[in-house]
């Protein structure tokens, strides 16, 4: 069986040249293990967080919330902060369990996209 080939987050072409595909990270799933992220070698700095992750993050903060959004994927962490911190929007790099227990900071509402905590113990999170 042949592994499934990579898209572009930048083009959303296929990358039929394995050596040609970048993996940039990982994204969680809404009900399963999620997927991989990946670009054309050419394309790296083009790619870009989710866009849906991203619009909500922005919009929060347009309502003059202060809100806080934790990805796995450093490069991702990068190209969001870059982009919407001007907006009061925070972005940080981790695993969401691990980093809100080793946050002091408390906070009105925890909203998952991606499924951190839709598959979590409420207690836990």
């Amino acid at each position: 069986m042949n592994a499934p080939v990579p898209v572009c987050r930048a083009c959303r072409e296929p990358i039929e040249d394995p050596d040609d595909a970048v993996h940039l990270g990982h994204e969680e799933g809404n009900s399963g293990p999620g997927w991989d992220i990946h670009a054309h070698r050419a394309h790296i700095d083009q790619a870009g967080p989710d866009p849906v992750a991203e619009r909500a993050l922005a919009r929060l903060a347009q309502q003059g919330v202060k809100p806080t959004g934790v990805d796995l994927s450093p490069r991702m962490v990068q190209l969001a902060g870059e982009r919407w911190a001007p907006l009061g929007v925070r972005i940080e790099h981790g695993e969401v369990l691990k980093w809100l227990a080793a946050d002091d900071a408390r906070y009105d509402a925890v909203y998952s996209i991606f499924g951190a905590a839709w598959f979590t113990d409420p207690g836990r999170v």
